[in-house]
């Protein structure tokens, strides 16, 4: 989400850190679940990759990077 008029840069409840690291927590636990029974079938990976699209794309985290790389190879 973009913060055209600098509104929400100093608030206490929404900030781009925040919403930043509740995504990355939200891609673990998303990660663990499909990894829990040890096999990756392709509408899982298919939802990670739109997940990560929707929520993570804008990071430039090396991570985040690779794992969007490999699932959209």
């Amino acid at each position: 989400m973009t913060d055209l008029h600098d509104e929400f840069a100093n608030s206490r409840f929404f900030n781009q850190d925040r919403m930043d690291r509740r995504s990355a927590d939200a891609l673990v636990g998303l990660a663990a679940g499909i990894a829990a029974d040890g096999v990756v079938t392709e509408l899982e990976a298919k939802f990670l990759r739109n997940w990560l699209e929707a929520n993570l794309a804008h990071l430039d985290d090396p991570v985040v990077n690779l794992l969007y790389r490999r699932l959209s190879d």
